[in-house]
């Protein structure tokens, strides 16, 4: 036997070489395939949190605005309450009702003067919903000519409850 072929059968043949090339290259092939298709998974994934995200935000903005709405209409409309009780059991509740969006605005008397105004208003989708609670607490005045001066108390004329 001659070296040359001595060290043919140690080393493999030319052919068996390029066919584990070329398995090599259909697994790579396969790996990469396999890697795209789980980053395309992941940016869908990305977006669809993405847009459920923003309808959250959405709805809460609305939520938030409906609120608002009904807590400066109170102060704008105010009416005469002098006669009402002070305390729990004199709360006035009322229900502001426009299309996906509802809001609770009850009126408490706190003393002669001052009232704490609280809106809850609840916005709802077809498959979700949102509640944004907000409140202010305003001092009324009549003055001598019989005018109403109805003003917020703090800097911030509303906060958030919880």
């Amino acid at each position: 036997m001659d070296a040359r072929r001595l060290g043919e059968g140690i080393r493999g043949s030319a052919e068996s070489t390029v066919i584990r090339q070329r398995g090599f290259v259909l697994a790579a092939a396969l790996l990469v395939i396999v890697l795209i298709a789980v980053l395309v998974a992941g940016v869908l994934f990305a977006t669809i949190e993405e847009g459920r995200i923003a309808a959250g935000a959405q709805l809460r903005d609305r939520a938030l605005t409906g609120a608002e709405s009904a807590l400066s209409g109170a102060i704008a409309g105010w009416i005469d309450r002098s006669a009402q009780p002070i305390g729990v059991g004199g709360r006035e509740l009322s229900t502001i009702s426009d299309g996906p969006t509802s809001v609770a605005l009850t009126i408490t008397r706190l003393d002669s003067t001052l009232y704490s105004l609280v809106a809850q208003a609840r916005s709802t989708s077809s498959d979700r919903a949102a509640m944004r609670r907000i409140g202010v607490v305003i001092s009324v005045r009549k003055s001598v000519d019989g005018a109403v001066h109805v003003d917020p108390i703090s800097e911030r004329w509303w906060s958030e409850l919880f």
